[in-house]
């Protein structure tokens, strides 16, 4: 990474007197730059000061601020550039977290949230870009969260005000692009070269759970915390809550040289969290084709591909849901047919891929039954779909056949779509509750007639 960038560098870093503004600050303290640390506590402040010195930094300024009001951010920016004589790096790290939900949240901590973790934010980049213009780095990296691309129950300020910050990094991005934009042709030896300084860059990172002081300082108590960090190895794909260095480190490229071509982006550093499915409630298997063909006839290339389409991949995506499905005690409905269940000459392939089908789902039922996850099927008669064009029938016949399904089917017609969708989502709710290991014709009584 291009870290030789920052030496004597002047990086201004809000909330830096803990967390990962503080592990922020000495990680830019290690590659040489000159810090402004802006906090409310000035005692924590001369600390992180003190560990900044020790690690490298060529200076560093202690101003202490209110971010939650408008005018010390301005003063935060003022007194930076007063003391270094510019700017090249602000990093909006200022932020509190309220854990009330939408029913108890007050009027008063909304306003807070938003304050401290948006408008602080708004103000400062307000006040630097002006300064930011004029450095041959010239950018701005907002902390935000996951909180800010995925939605989570309770703290609905916070995850609000984080959403807001993401927009806000969108948008400053594209107005301030321009600014300080620089051309310019450049003879060599040999030819001429076009050399091109970008204009003001901004960037977001979303961390996911880090291991910082927020929770306790949102009311969590110790225990709390703890078992949270504990059930994060789950919610995180890599298995475990981040380091604040690894927060720091994710910072200090998004505003080195390395990241020249990057604005408005808001990178996840979360572990997989913001991509990861939260939950599973309900699988619905519908895939499959039809493939014509009889016993004397039938390829085995066709016999193949009807059984990896419709068994096979059935097979696949049922062991892959079942962790997902346990965890919530789901539910999982494929879709078979009556050729699952009753035998018809023509379609020996596909009569054999949807009566494995039916039987996945009565051993798989028993197999899940303890863990409270029911699986079912609807096999359905003569639909009104595309399946049959697309094995080949033509609308002629397709026609011919639809005719045909008024007498083969008790009811005197064929089903359709919604008819076959209905019965899933009974399969699928709790009013079927006590329903598992069922193949459900929905068939106009196609299944239990003697042709």
């Amino acid at each position: 990474m291009a870290t030789a960038c920052f030496k004597g560098k002047v990086i201004l870093i809000t909330g830096a007197s803990s967390g990962i503004g503080a592990g922020t600050a000495k990680h830019f303290a290690a590659l040489g730059a000159k810090l402004a640390l802006i906090a409310r506590n000035e005692a924590k402040l001369n600390e992180i000061a003190a560990d900044c010195r020790a690690a490298g930094a060529e200076d560093v300024f202690v101003s202490p601020h209110d971010l939650g009001i408008a005018e010390e951010c301005v003063k935060a920016v003022e007194n930076t550039v007063s003391h270094f004589g510019g700017l090249d790096v602000l990093v909006n790290n200022a932020g509190i977290m309220h854990t009330q939900t939408l029913a108890t949240l007050s009027a008063d901590d909304f306003d807070e949230a938003m304050r401290v973790n948006v408008l602080s934010a708004v103000k400062m980049i307000q006040a630097a870009s002006q300064h930011l213009e004029s450095s041959p780095l010239k950018n701005v990296v907002n902390v935000s969260s996951i909180a800010g691309l995925r939605a989570y129950p309770g703290a609905i300020a916070y995850k609000m005000s984080k959403a807001a910050m993401d927009q806000l990094t969108r948008c400053s991005a594209l107005e301030l692009a321009p600014k300080g934009t620089v051309g310019s042709r450049l003879a060599t030896r040999l030819t001429w070269s076009y050399i091109w300084i970008s204009g003001i860059r901004v960037n977001s990172v979303n961390p996911g759970v880090i291991d910082t002081e927020l929770f306790e300082k949102s009311g969590m108590n110790s225990k709390g915390v703890k078992a949270y960090f504990e059930r994060s190895k789950k919610t995180h794909p890599l298995g475990r809550v981040g380091r604040v260095e690894e927060v720091a480190s994710c910072i200090a490229f998004l505003a080195s040289d390395g990241a020249s071509f990057v604005t408005g982006q808001t990178l996840a550093i979360d572990g997989g969290r913001s991509v990861q499915c939260p939950r599973l409630d309900v699988f619905v298997n519908s895939a499959g084709i039809l493939v014509n063909g009889d016993t004397a006839t039938g390829s085995l290339e066709d016999y193949d591909r009807c059984m990896n389409i419709n068994t096979r991949s059935a097979f696949i995506l049922s062991q892959a849901v079942i962790p997902h499905l346990i965890k919530t005690k789901g539910n999982m409905v494929h879709i078979s047919s009556v050729c699952g269940l009753r035998a018809f000459p023509g379609v020996l392939a596909y009569s054999m891929s949807k009566a494995a089908v039916d039987q996945l789902v009565r051993t798989c039922a028993l197999e899940l039954a303890a863990q409270g996850v029911r699986v079912n099927a609807v096999n359905p008669g003569v639909i009104v779909t595309e399946i049959h064009k697309n094995a080949g029938m033509n609308d002629v016949a397709y026609a011919a056949f639809l005719e045909k399904g008024k007498r083969t089917h008790a009811l005197g017609r064929v089903g359709t779509v919604e008819e076959v969708a209905h019965a899933v989502a009974f399969l699928a709710s709790n009013e079927s509750a006590f329903i598992t290991g069922a193949t459900l014709p929905i068939d106009g009584g196609r299944n239990i007639m003697s042709v």
